[in-house]
């Protein structure tokens, strides 16, 4: 996914629909398929918990739903030649992903023990950095691989890492279980809503969707940021860049969040510390990206990196504050499901707005300056409001320390 929304995504974007309306349209392809993910995870999650299965609950999704999706992304990044198809292959892509992700953070939360939440956490937190710092690497290589080859990479490396999942873990069989009661349409809905019952789980939720409505803000605009604001030397493109910048914000993200689950578990599940240092430094690093009355390569990297620090140490905690408050154990995967409406609702919302943000206020910025970046101050600034304000809010869990 790295691969897609850094650099894939924006940079074809771009090609087809030229620079002028390239913030509103990437905005119109996350917002308008958000929904598919709004609606398909906490669905899956539920069918997941509720499948009977001789290979279990998980596994029986996760296999067909990475195939789809490979099949997905060799026709979106391969073959898809039009602005309107490369949006449907995009939806497509979603509903795939759908299909594998909520029951694979079911299983996750299966086998994971309560006192290795923290550790679990930083585990999830540090393989999604290294699975990003790979994404970063084949950025690089975008332009000289081409879209298909790359479509290629990225379908294989998704089979692979399926294969290595299911064959390493073991679940229990399911299909002697009592059938589930029949749901209703509304019976549905009410359990989809459930965990909003408890407290906790909604300022989870909430402090996670702002949070990542600053990180959307500031992610999907990044490579036009590169092209049009940094100073980039000669045989550069924004695409490597881009993912040069990345390389630096996935490594120290890298470090932070490898050892800041364990350090959250070794300090008593202390987790709101780590939260709020997270937020306030990725909030100072894009302040301090825009304000910059140049922007040299180097710095642009520094910034990157600053980011990536908080960035480390929020994933570091972020599940593990998750595990903390799930209402009920038994609905694991339909209620981190729920939760992760939190990851894709921001596309619905922030990546719109931030477009149209970002394309207005560079054409006003324009007519005065042509080196103006007024469209990125004022999209970067939104952007580190919302992470100041998410922070804020996890004061309001009472059950994490």
């Amino acid at each position: 996914w790295f691969l897609i929304l850094i650099v894939v995504a924006p940079s074809q974007v771009r090609s087809l629909v030229g620079t002028e309306r390239q913030g509103q349209a990437m905005g119109l392809l996350l917002g308008a398929t958000a929904p598919v993910s709004l609606a398909g995870a906490p669905l899956m999650g539920l069918i997941s918990d509720r499948a009977r299965s001789v290979f279990g609950r998980r596994r029986v999704f996760i296999v067909p739903g990475a195939i789809i999706f490979s099949l997905g992304v060799l026709w979106m990044v391969g073959l898809a030649r039009s602005y309107p198809e490369y949006c449907v292959a995009y939806a497509f892509v979603r509903v795939a992903e759908q299909v594998v992700w909520s029951p694979f953070n079911g299983l996750v939360a299966d086998v994971t023990p309560h006192a290795q939440r923290g550790l679990a956490s930083g585990i999830m937190g540090a393989t999604a950095n290294l699975g990003n710092f790979g994404g970063a690497v084949a950025g690089i290589g975008y332009g000289a691989m081409g879209p298909r080859v790359t479509a290629l990479v990225m379908a294989a490396t998704m089979l692979v890492g399926t294969a290595a999942t299911c064959l390493a873990t073991q679940e229990t069989p399911t299909h002697l279980a009592p059938r589930p009661v029949p749901l209703k349409p509304a019976a549905v809905l009410r359990r989809l809503l459930d965990p909003f019952k408890a407290r906790d789980f909604t300022w989870v939720f909430l402090t996670r969707l702002l949070f990542q409505m600053g990180v959307y803000t500031v992610q999907e605009f990044l490579q036009y940021f590169f092209d049009q604001a940094v100073e980039l030397p000669d045989g550069m493109g924004a695409e490597g860049a881009v993912s040069y910048g990345m390389l630096c914000l996935m490594t120290s993200a890298t470090i932070t969040s490898t050892g800041g689950g364990a350090l959250s578990d070794a300090l008593g599940g202390r987790r709101k510390a780590l939260v709020y240092a997270a937020g306030l430094v990725m909030a100072a690093s894009v302040l301090l990206l825009v304000c910059l009355p140049e922007v040299p390569l180097g710095a642009a990297f520094g910034c990157l990196a600053m980011f990536g620090v908080g960035y480390g140490c929020y994933l570091a905690v972020d599940f593990a504050m998750l595990l903390d408050v799930l209402p009920d154990r038994k609905d694991a995967a339909k209620d981190v499901a729920v939760w992760s409406t939190a990851l894709t609702l921001p596309q619905m919302l922030a990546t719109p707005v931030g477009g149209l943000l970002l394309d207005h206020f560079q054409a006003v910025g324009l007519r005065t300056d042509p080196q103006s970046i007024l469209g990125f101050r004022v999209t970067f600034g939104v952007a580190a409001a919302y992470l100041v304000l998410s922070v804020v809010l996890v004061r309001c869990v009472r059950g994490v320390k």
